[in-house]
C-alpha cells in the first residue's frame, strides 16, 4: 500500500461508518479517491477536506480558474493530468494544487522540472483535471498534446487513431456501457460511457485527439467525415473479443464548429429470454398472457432507455415458431434474429413505417412488430391489422400504461376500435441493482428517502448502496426492470369506447391487482434488490404517490427529494461559527448520517462556500458567547447578508444563557428555526433531516 492510500486510511477510518479495507490492488491516485470514497460513504471534497486537517496542508475548495502561467509554460498538459497537479501563483509565493501530496518523488521531479520551491495544496483529482484544462486553454487556447505523458507531439498521428479507437471501445464493453459520448469539454474533450443508465467520465482527451476520433468513426460508418456542419447517422459493425458488435454513429454539430459523437453498442450475439431479463414471476406471467393472444395490440411503453426494445425481443425470441411468420418494421433494425423478416423503414427513400405496414399485410404474416407507433397513420393500420386476426407488437413513448389510452385516442385513433383492438399495455423502467460486493444494511439514522419509505410502509428497506471497485465505486451493478400492466377489462373496454380518458375512471375499471410502478419499484427495494434512492431517481414523485395511494394514507406529504438525497453522495451542511472547534462535538454524528460538513468563520467565507459548493443544502448558524445585545444583531444580520440569497434552510443555535435573544433576533427580521443550546447530536440531525424531507427554504419559522 503506497503513502496515499495509508494516509487515506488512517485519516477516514473514524469517518466510515464500517471498517475500511485496504485496496487489493495498486490503484491510481483517482482509483484510490474513488476506492475510499465508496469505502468510507465521503464525498471525495469531504475527503480532501479530512486530508487536509490530518496533514496540516490548506484545502483549496475551488482550484478552477486558478493557473500560474510561468511555470505551466514549463509542463505539457499531458504531464500535468498524469500527476494530476496543478501550479497556482498566491501572495505567499507559488503553490501546487495536488491530489498527492505523500509523493516525494513525484514532488522531487515537479521542483525540478518548476526550477523553484512551491507550497503544497490538497484538492480531490476530478477538480484539479477540470482546472488543468481550464488552465491551459486560458494559457493556448490552441494547445494539442497527445495522450502519452512521455511524448511531446501536436495531436496524434492518423496511424495511431484505429488502435485508440478500438482502445477505448474494448474498455466501454468491458465495462458493460451501452453508449459512448465525446463532446467538448473545457479546452479539451470529454469522453463518457453510459453504464446501467447513468454516464460515467472515462477520460479527458485533448482536442485533437478527439477530433481525429471522430473522424475515424464517421468514415467507418458511411459518412462524410470531413463535414461537421450538419448532423449525421451511421452505422458499422466490429468484433470486440469474442462478440460481433453493431454500433449506431451519430453526430451533432455544436457552436464553434465542433461537433458531438455518441456511439451505441447493440450486441448481436445477445441471447434474448424473458425470463432472463429479471422480471418477476407475476410479470412474466402476465406479459405472457398478453402476448399469447391470437390478435391484438400488445404495447409497451416508457421513455427512451427503459428496456422496451429488449423486452420485445425477448418476447419475439419465444414465440418465434416454425408454424409462426413474424415480421417487423424497425428504425433502424437493431439485432438480427433467425427464421424471422425484419424490414428497416428509410424515410429518405420514401419506405416509413406506414408504406411498409401496408406492404407487409399482404405478406400473410401471423404476428408484427412495429419499432415505434409514431403517428395517427402508423396506430390506425396497427390497430385495423390487430382488428383483421394479427397479433401486433409495439411500443409508445407514455409515462405510464393508462396514459396510452388518452394518446392514442388524441392522434386520431376511433375509440370502438381501440376498445375492441387493444390487449394491454406494459409500462416499464430499469432500475439499477445494488452490488452484491458492497451493498451494506441500513442503519439509524435513516436516510430521507429511506425514512419517507418507512413512514409510508412501515418497513425500513434493508439495503442501501455504498460502492467499491467492482461497481466502479457506484454500489450498482446491472439493471432490473419494473413494470405496470394494464390487461383489458369489459368495463375498461366500454369506457374507452365511450372515449373516456380521465385516469381515475379508466383506473377504476381495470384489474383490482393492478400494480403501479411504485409499487413494483416498492417489492424490489424491500427484497434487497435495489434501493429507495434508485427507485426515486428512476420513478420519480410518483413513487410517494402511488406508495401512500397503495398504502390508503391519505392526505400525505409528499417529501421533495432533489438529486442529492436520491442519489449515492452525500448532502453538505455549512457550519458558521466564531469558533474554528463548535462544530467538533456533532462532526462525526453527521458525518455518519451522511452529512459532508464546511465550516466558515466568517460571512465572507460563508458566502465563498455557498458559491463553490452547490451540494449545500443547510446550514447552521452558532452564535457565539460573550456577546451584547447588539453585538449579536450585527453578527447575525452580516451572516445573514451573506446567505439569504441561497435560500437554503437554516438553524441558530444560541446560548442558554441568552433566551431571550430569539425575539430580539426575531425583531430584526430573523426568520430560521432558533433553538438554545446544549443540543444534543440526535436533536440536530433530526430538526436537520425534517427540513430538508419538507423542503424548507431561509425563511423557516419555529
Amino acid at each position: 500500500m503506497n503513502d496515499l492510500a495509508s494516509q487515506l486510511m488512517r485519516t477516514l477510518q473514524d469517518l466510515s461508518p464500517t471498517p475500511l479495507n485496504a485496496p487489493g490492488q495498486d490503484l491510481g491516485v483517482r482509483e484510490l479517491w474513488s476506492y475510499f470514497a465508496a469505502q468510507a460513504s465521503l464525498t471525495k471534497t469531504a475527503i480532501a477536506q479530512k486530508l487536509s486537517e490530518s496533514s496540516g496542508l490548506p484545502f483549496c475548495a475551488n482550484p478552477r480558474g486558478e493557473r500560474a502561467a510561468n511555470e505551466l509554460n514549463k509542463l505539457s498538459l499531458s504531464q500535468t493530468l498524469a500527476m494530476c497537479v496543478l501550479p497556482v501563483q498566491r501572495d505567499q509565493g507559488l503553490s501546487v494544487i495536488c491530489a498527492d501530496p505523500f509523493d516525494d518523488a513525484q514532488m522531487k521531479n515537479l521542483q525540478f522540472a518548476l526550477g523553484r520551491a512551491f507550497n503544497l495544496e490538497i484538492a480531490h483529482p476530478d477538480a484539479i483535471e477540470v482546472a488543468i484544462l481550464q488552465a491551459f486553454d486560458k494559457l493556448n487556447p490552441s494547445h494539442g498534446v497527445d495522450l502519452d505523458p512521455t511524448h511531446h507531439k501536436q495531436g496524434i498521428d492518423d496511424r495511431e487513431v484505429p488502435a485508440l479507437a478500438k482502445q477505448i471501445m474494448l474498455k466501454a464493453v468491458k465495462a458493460r456501457a451501452s453508449d459512448l459520448h465525446l463532446q467538448p469539454f473545457v479546452g479539451g474533450a470529454a469522453l463518457r460511457m453510459r453504464v446501467d443508465g447513468v454516464l460515467h467520465r472515462m477520460a479527458i482527451l485533448p482536442l485533437k485527439v478527439a477530433e481525429a476520433l471522430i473522424r475515424f468513426f464517421k468514415a467507418q460508418g458511411k459518412m462524410d467525415p470531413y463535414n461537421g456542419l450538419v448532423p449525421q447517422d451511421g452505422s458499422m459493425r466490429i468484433h470486440l473479443g469474442d462478440q460481433e458488435y453493431s454500433i449506431r454513429i451519430s453526430t451533432l454539430p455544436l457552436e464553434n464548429h465542433s461537433e458531438k459523437m455518441v456511439l451505441r453498442f447493440l450486441d448481436q450475439s445477445a441471447s434474448y429470454r424473458l425470463s432472463h431479463n429479471g422480471f418477476s414471476l407475476a410479470e412474466l406471467q402476465a406479459i405472457r398472457r398478453l402476448s399469447s393472444n391470437p390478435s391484438g395490440v400488445m404495447l409497451l411503453t416508457g421513455p427512451t432507455g427503459s428496456g422496451k426494445t429488449t423486452t420485445l425481443y425477448a418476447l419475439l425470441n419465444e414465440l418465434n415458431r416454425e408454424d409462426v411468420s413474424i415480421t417487423t418494421v424497425e428504425n433502424p433494425v437493431e439485432y438480427r434474429m433467425g427464421g424471422i423478416s425484419q424490414t428497416e423503414v428509410n424515410p429518405k427513400s420514401g419506405l416509413t413505417f406506414a408504406g411498409a405496414l401496408r406492404s407487409i399485410l399482404r405478406q400473410d404474416p401471423d404476428m408484427i412488430l412495429i419499432g415505434e407507433v409514431r403517428d395517427g397513420e402508423t396506430a390506425q393500420i396497427a390497430l385495423q391489422s390487430a382488428l383483421t386476426g394479427h397479433l401486433v407488437l409495439s411500443t409508445l413513448h407514455t409515462n405510464d400504461a393508462l396514459t396510452a389510452i388518452p394518446r392514442l385516442l388524441d392522434i386520431g385513433i376511433d375509440a370502438s376500435i381501440l376498445a375492441d383492438a387493444l390487449n394491454g399495455v406494459v409500462a416499464q423502467r430499469l432500475l439499477r441493482k445494488l452490488c452484491e460486493h458492497c451493498k451494506v444494511a441500513t442503519s439509524e439514522p435513516l436516510r430521507p428517502a429511506e425514512k419517507a419509505f418507512k413512514d409510508i410502509t412501515s418497513i425500513a428497506p434493508p439495503f442501501r448502496a455504498r460502492g467499491c471497485d467492482k461497481c466502479r465505486f457506484t454500489g450498482y451493478s446491472g439493471r432490473l426492470p419494473i413494470t405496470e400492466i394494464l390487461e383489458m377489462t369489459p368495463g375498461l373496454a366500454d369506457a374507452i369506447a365511450s372515449g373516456e380518458t380521465r385516469q381515475k375512471v379508466l383506473k377504476s375499471h381495470c384489474q383490482r391487482n393492478m400494480v403501479s410502478l411504485g409499487q413494483a419499484a416498492e417489492r424490489r427495494v424491500i427484497s434487497g434488490d435495489t434501493s429507495v434512492d434508485e427507485a426515486a431517481r428512476v420513478v420519480g414523485r410518483l413513487l410517494w404517490q402511488q406508495l401512500a395511494e397503495a398504502h390508503a394514507i391519505e392526505g400525505y406529504d409528499i417529501p421533495t427529494l432533489d438529486n442529492s438525497s436520491t442519489g449515492t453522495s452525500n448532502s453538505g451542511l455549512l457550519w458558521v461559527s466564531g469558533s474554528h472547534s463548535s462544530q467538533s462535538l456533532y462532526s462525526q454524528s453527521l458525518q455518519e448520517a451522511w452529512f459532508d460538513v464546511f465550516s466558515a468563520h466568517s460571512p465572507n467565507e460563508a458566502k465563498q462556500l455557498l458559491e463553490e459548493n452547490e451540494g449545500i443544502r443547510f446550514v447552521v448558524v452558532d452564535a457565539p458567547d460573550g456577546l451584547n445585545d447588539n453585538e449579536i444583531k450585527r453578527w447575525v444580520a452580516n451572516y445573514r447578508t451573506a446567505m439569504a440569497w441561497s435560500r437554503l434552510p437554516a438553524l441558530i443555535l444560541l446560548p442558554h444563557e441568552h433566551p431571550e435573544w430569539e425575539s430580539l433576533l426575531r425583531d430584526e427580521g430573523a426568520t430560521s428555526k432558533m433553538v438554545q443550546k446544549p443540543i444534543t447530536n440526535d436533536e440536530l440531525i433530526s430538526i436537520v433531516s425534517e427540513a430538508l424531507a419538507l423542503n424548507m427554504d431561509f425563511s423557516w419559522q419555529s
